[in-house]
């Protein structure tokens, strides 16, 4: 389904809004490893919802960044609901995704929102509403190596893409951006009991405070349901004589995501998933590392004239595979059930795209953690087919755990676990990419068809 916005002879505007979510936080339980020992000691970095909202002839999309793990599709519906209430904008043209930071509330904790999230996310594209203005809008790539590692794998990519969509009044000052970079937020590990978003907080506030005035950065984590953080602290554990050995030969893989040890694999093996000892200074550390190649990206965009802005939702993954059901051991491990997604096994789930026609700007938004293949080879595709700024962000408009590639599958792992616990089809990722490559030969068919008439 295809939801045009399109206005011939229109012009583009925009606005952001950014609201707190995070004010009564503190002692919540936090969201994101087990045993955690008890509620946030306190609100060390404030999370927030922003909201970018643009408008192009009669038409107008929302898009909208929480500081938390996820956000469950009953949320996603609720805030589409009020926002459509709220400013008019259709629930179809609504674009919702998580940070993935392990280190804020669940997302239906009432003693934080007693109104319910989905308020504070409607709050924050009414702001962005509220400040619309004409403006222009131009995208770029970045590439940040050496701070992100694969946890499963040695032979497994990490995607170094750091996507920018700079967006600026009509007098050159910058209104926000949008910006997006896969590597999970899980610097700060379980011991630390503090509300935060992780690296995303330093990265936005540095952003922000480049900027100036009262822009707003709105971020789209990437396809990193396989990738952590490569930090000070993990690099210290591989300097104390510890050795890295692939446990490739060891298929399928164990629940846990652990391949770093002594050659015979027997001792002093550390799982590369354990995030203990992990500090804010290294949170901030790569969190401007981000920044800093997002803002070096952002000076050197050019803008070019919006000639279209539309949506599209694909249903995918109805059908689950024959390994589909209860998984042999617990994937939620120790986490119980409010960890896991609302949405009963096996249901099929809904991938939107946003586009943006003139800079050939892409949202593809998938509804939980998408491995880095996936991401890079989807961007890949989309280029090829004529889209220059393709993005894949996960945690969009939903929450079904992981969403591996087929290839991933037999070798099995906690990822896997989950897909599996959730009934996710092997063929999953196929078809959402067959999926958004048909949006787009239809789309081009139309449009030659119309002008042929």
């Amino acid at each position: 389904m295809v939801v045009s916005v399109s206005d011939a002879g229109a012009r583009l505007l925009a606005g952001f809004g950014k609201v707190e979510i995070s004010a009564s936080a503190k002692g919540a339980e936090l969201v994101g490893y087990p045993y955690r020992g008890g509620g946030a000691l306190s609100v060390r970095d404030p999370l927030f919802a922003r909201a970018l909202v643009m408008q192009y002839g009669t038409g107008q999309v929302a898009i909208c960044s929480l500081d938390v793990l996820y956000v469950n599709e009953d949320i996603v519906e609720a805030a589409r609901t009020q926002i459509a209430n709220d400013t008019g904008i259709r629930p179809e043209r609504v674009f919702v995704s998580a940070s993935h930071t392990h280190s804020g509330p669940f997302d239906d904790d009432p003693a934080c929102w007693p109104e319910g999230l989905h308020a504070k996310i409607s709050e924050s594209v009414a702001e962005a509403q509220r400040r619309l203005e004409p403006a222009r809008i131009g995208a770029g790539f970045g590439m940040l190596y050496g701070h992100s590692l694969n946890r499963r794998r040695l032979e497994d990519p990490v995607d170094p893409a750091v996507f920018v969509m700079r967006i600026d009044d009509m007098r050159g000052r910058a209104l926000g951006a949008y910006y997006g970079f896969g590597c999970h937020p899980v610097v700060l590990g379980p011991d630390i009991r503090h509300v935060s978003g992780d690296w995303v907080s330093s990265a936005a506030r540095t952003i922000e405070s480049a900027l100036g005035g009262e822009a707003v950065a709105v971020f789209g984590q990437g396809a990193s349901g396989d990738v952590n953080p490569l930090t000070g602290g993990v690099r210290k554990r591989f300097a104390e004589s510890r050795t890295v050995q692939a446990r490739i030969h060891e298929l399928p893989l164990a629940g846990e995501s652990h391949y770093y040890g002594n050659p015979d694999g027997t001792v002093d093996q550390f799982d590369i998933g354990d995030r203990t000892g992990g500090s804010f200074a290294e949170a901030g550390r790569l969190g401007k590392a981000v920044a800093a190649e997002v803002l070096r990206v952002h000076r050197g965009i050019s803008f070019s004239d919006v000639t279209g802005l539309w949506t599209a939702r694909i249903t995918a993954g109805g059908s689950p595979s024959a390994a589909a059901g209860p998984a042999a051991e617990d994937p939620w491990q120790g986490r119980g059930d409010r960890v896991r997604p609302r949405v009963g096994p096996g249901r099929p789930l809904e991938v939107m795209v946003l586009a943006i026609e003139g800079p050939d700007i892409m949202l593809v938004g998938q509804p939980g953690e998408v491995f880095s293949e996936t991401g890079i080879g989807l961007r890949r595709e989309l280029r090829q087919a004529g889209i220059r700024h393709p993005f894949v962000v996960g945690y969009a408009n939903g929450w079904r755990a992981y969403l591996p590639p087929a290839r991933a599958f037999p070798e099995g792992g906690y990822e896997v676990l989950w897909a599996l616990e959730m009934g996710t089809p092997e063929s999953l990722q196929e078809e959402i990419r067959a999926g958004v490559l048909k949006i787009l030969d239809d789309r081009r068919q139309a449009e030659t068809e119309r002008q042929g008439a």
